[in-house]
């Protein structure tokens, strides 16, 4: 196995890219039998810290983000969605993702922000064509995906004729 592997996709699940360093070093040792040695899990005290506190938080704004969905505050939602993306990015996980650009896609819909959720249904897109389409279940969302851009796409444009 590669050593920047071990973090990777393939070992870690969706599920387990909130999880701190140690938890993530006891799940590898216990369900997989090693001692990850990746550029992450090896990293100075300090690099750990910062990593494990963005990943908390990142557990934390998940969970915000369901409640405010429920709570119809969609506008909430998606600015917290904007904080976890930021998350994604500083700890690169966005290939433990597929799809991930669907949900803010949604809620920019709901908001009136035509805009805003094309961008992010194209990268949804880009996200199920980039990382394979494995199954008729993601073949399915990408088609529903491509649906779904031609009618914001028809919605834009005639706002922008009424204007």
């Amino acid at each position: 196995m590669k050593e920047e592997k071990c973090c990777s996709p393939d070992i870690i699940s969706d599920s387990s890219i909130e999880l701190t360093s140690e938890e993530r070093k006891q799940t590898l040792k216990s369900i997989w039998g090693f001692d990850c040695t990746c550029s992450l899990c090896t990293a100075p005290k300090a690099v750990l810290d910062a990593s494990d506190a963005r990943r908390r938080e990142f557990r934390a704004a998940r969970d915000e983000i369901l409640k405010l969905v429920q709570s119809q505050d969609f506008q909430g939602a998606a600015d917290t969605t904007e904080r976890l993306f930021k998350i994604v990015d500083e700890e690169e996980l966005g290939p433990h993702f597929r799809g991930l650009h669907e949900v803010p896609a949604r809620l920019y819909y709901q908001l009136g922000d035509l805009e805003t959720a094309k961008r992010y249904f194209e990268r949804s897109m880009w996200e199920l064509r980039g990382l394979g389409v494995p199954g008729q279940k993601d073949l399915a969302s990408l088609q529903n995906a491509e649906k779904i851009l031609a009618r914001l796409e028809e919605e834009i444009e005639e706002k922008r004729t009424k204007k």
